[in-house]
């Protein structure tokens, strides 16, 4: 399983990391990112993480801040991140 988040597949850990990590997230391009998404057989896995996050604060702060490199203090905060990386991957469609 995952190294940043334990329960979590590596395999998301490996996407959210190459598109969502601050350091690269602002030259990143969605499109390229959903593409991507696609061919490793992660889209539905990625959408339910993403969907839990938010609805169910499924992960800590700390857990969210070592995932994507960003500060975070607060499960609100997590919640504002995780809808933004949900926005911005798909392309502001309402969670389901």
């Amino acid at each position: 399983m995952g190294r940043r988040i334990a329960w979590l597949d590596e395999r998301i850990e490996e996407f959210t990391s190459c598109y969502w990590n601050t350091d690269v997230r602002e030259s990143r391009k969605s499109a390229e990112a959903r593409s991507d998404l696609g061919e490793r057989g992660l889209y539905d896995a990625l959408r339910q993480f993403l969907c839990d996050v938010i609805r169910h604060s499924a992960v800590t702060p700390e857990e969210w801040a070592r995932l994507f490199n960003v500060q975070v203090r607060t499960h609100a905060e997590v919640v504002e991140d995780a809808k933004d990386f949900w926005d911005w991957l798909f392309d502001d469609e309402a969670l389901p």
